[in-house]
């Protein structure tokens, strides 16, 4: 083998492990973000005057966003959708743009890990059913149209499933649908009072809060996401509710209801560390949401900043690598031009 010849091998080596490289960086920023990072908490005061605030995970660093109740991150961080004035709306993350999404009335929402529809819970059909909707305000549609009472809606990370708590067993059980509404099953099938079901962020089990013998109270549960494998993760005195999965699965936020009003707390995912990060005596927080820093779409490498915005440091890098890239084939080509 010539040098001549080894030095154009050695040019398009080069130039495919950039490109490689390259490659890798874009499938990472462009797959879903499940496991995320972990971002901030938004959560609403529950006073007379309801305000959304978001939070370090400590409970640190406490920002009012704007007014309105039952706030919801969208999967890639940017975005919350929250109730106000009887309607769901949309704004950024840092409280700027909001806009009506509904007008018939909805509560609840939940974002689709693609960020283009809302499920949400509403009573204008005289009981409690699921809708679900475009960001943008279209494509209205009620999901379950049941007689009996159906709500709290949470969508799983693939976007395949919807999970919600029903009445239709008799009871109060966690069911999961399609997300056009199709292929209802019940996954606690009438055993206890179940309640705010949230999906792990790997899809694999859905926390809820449960009222179930022997505990006299609502604790935090997790099950399989087929309704197997509970496991009592609390095991308190107090009334537990409402949790929520950090986006990279190792902890879950819940409320803890403590004398008249309710704090945040922190836990590891197996229940251990259980952690009051609010500690408010005269303040009740409402609906914890746990905001993902990593997109979970399009070509994107770098976390969510505070206000949304996305940086660009690592993109600028990918464009530089395929210039590279690009310098390096065309070496490649000439030189084996010239040694024709």
């Amino acid at each position: 083998m010539s040098l001549h010849t080894r030095h154009i091998r050695r040019l398009l080596l080069l130039a495919l492990l950039v490109l490689s490289a390259v490659l890798v960086l874009g499938a990472t920023g462009a797959r879903a973000g499940f496991p995320g990072q972990n971002g901030r908490i938004v959560f609403t005061d529950g006073d007379a005057d309801p305000g959304i605030f978001t939070m370090n995970s400590d409970g640190a660093g406490v920002v009012p966003v704007g007014e309105g109740t039952w706030p919801s991150w969208s999967a890639d961080g940017s975005k919350i959708a929250f109730e106000s004035g009887g309607n769901i709306w949309t704004m950024n993350a840092d409280g700027t743009g909001r806009t009506q999404v509904t007008t018939l009335g909805g509560s609840w929402p939940t974002w689709s890990p693609d960020g283009t529809k809302i499920a949400f819970l509403s009573t204008r059909d005289n009981n409690y059913e699921i809708y679900r909707i475009n960001a943008d305000g279209t494509g209205e549609a009620n999901l379950t149209n049941h007689l009996m009472d159906d709500g709290y809606p949470a969508w799983s990370p693939d976007g395949t499933k919807i999970a919600f708590i029903s009445s239709r067993g008799g009871g109060l059980d966690i069911l999961v649908m399609n997300p056009d509404g199709s292929y209802v099953t019940n996954l606690t099938n009438g055993v206890g009072v179940n309640w705010m079901p949230d999906w792990a962020p790997d899809g694999a089990k859905i926390a809820m809060q449960s009222l179930r013998y022997p505990s006299n109270d609502d604790e935090i549960w997790v099950m399989n996401a087929d309704g197997t494998g509970l496991v009592n993760l609390t095991q308190s005195p107090e009334t537990d509710r409402q949790p929520v999965w950090s986006p990279d699965g190792s902890k879950i936020a819940f409320l803890r209801v403590l004398g008249h009003n309710y704090d945040v707390y922190v836990m590891n995912a197996d229940g251990t560390n259980q952690t009051d990060v609010t500690n408010t005596a005269d303040v009740s927080e409402q609906r914890p949401s746990w905001q993902a820093v990593m997109p979970v779409s399009g070509l994107s490498f770098e976390p969510v900043l505070p206000d949304g915005r996305e940086s660009n440091s690592l993109q600028a890098l990918a464009v530089a690598a395929l210039g590279v890239t690009v310098l390096l084939a065309t070496a490649a080509w000439r030189a084996l031009r010239v040694g024709r």
